[in-house]
């Protein structure tokens, strides 16, 4: 739907860890760039609390951490803190959650592994991701903000363990970008590529292929 010069799609409208999307073109031989045009976001969202406050919520950290200073009780120093944590918990759980295949006992037994197993007081798995947010911030609305993430996967900030602030570093720290024309860009882009790596028969059409899409959206 476009509205005043604005296109709201129906579904997702956030991309973050394109490095993704890059690596799976790059398995058969392809630029991803070629296919699909993506640009990082000056803002992912704006945030606007009962109170009147409206936070825009900027990509980049020190820019959302100025904002945060000037909108609520909190300071840099405290939002930067903040955000060096999400990282920590970044660096030790990514290469273990993100990257191999928990089917594979060859996951489990390499150094960066055994490195999370070990360092789990590190990844704040004790707490709930609420406890640790009210312990970092005094300003409720930016505990309400951060506890939002859960929003994620569907879980609840007083139940999900603490880890999960892990979020907050992808969507900030590696940024949250957008496909020129909606995230619908990603499956026909995708299409194309399977198109031209000879994965799909010709009996599967465009049309049929953009009316999943559709409905997927």
């Amino acid at each position: 739907m476009v509205f005043d010069g604005f296109r709201f799609d129906s579904g997702l409208t956030l991309l973050t860890m394109p490095l993704v999307l890059e690596d799976l073109f790059k398995l058969f031989d392809k630029k991803s760039e070629n296919y699909l045009s993506i640009r990082k976001l000056e803002s992912i969202c704006k945030y606007f609390f009962s109170d009147g406050t409206e936070l825009t919520a900027y990509s980049d950290i020190n820019k959302l951490s100025e904002e945060i200073q000037a909108k609520t009780n909190e300071n840099v120093n405290s939002v930067r803190k903040y955000f060096d944590y999400s990282k920590q918990i970044y660096d030790l759980t990514a290469d273990l959650f993100l990257k191999k295949s928990f089917s594979e006992l060859s996951s489990f037994l390499n150094f960066h592994s055994l490195k999370t197993l070990f360092s789990v007081n590190k990844i704040d798995a004790f707490r709930t991701m609420h406890q640790a947010n009210t312990d970092f911030f005094s300003d409720k609305r930016l505990v309400q903000l951060f506890d939002r993430y859960t929003t994620y996967n569907g879980s609840n900030p007083f139940k999900a363990p603490a880890t999960l602030n892990i979020i907050q570093h992808v969507e900030y720290g590696i940024g949250g970008y957008l496909p020129e024309n909606g995230i619908a860009d990603i499956p026909k882009s995708l299409f194309e590529l399977a198109k031209k790596s000879g994965l799909i028969s010709g009996l599967i059409t465009k049309s049929k292929i953009l009316s999943v899409i559709k409905i997927i959206l």
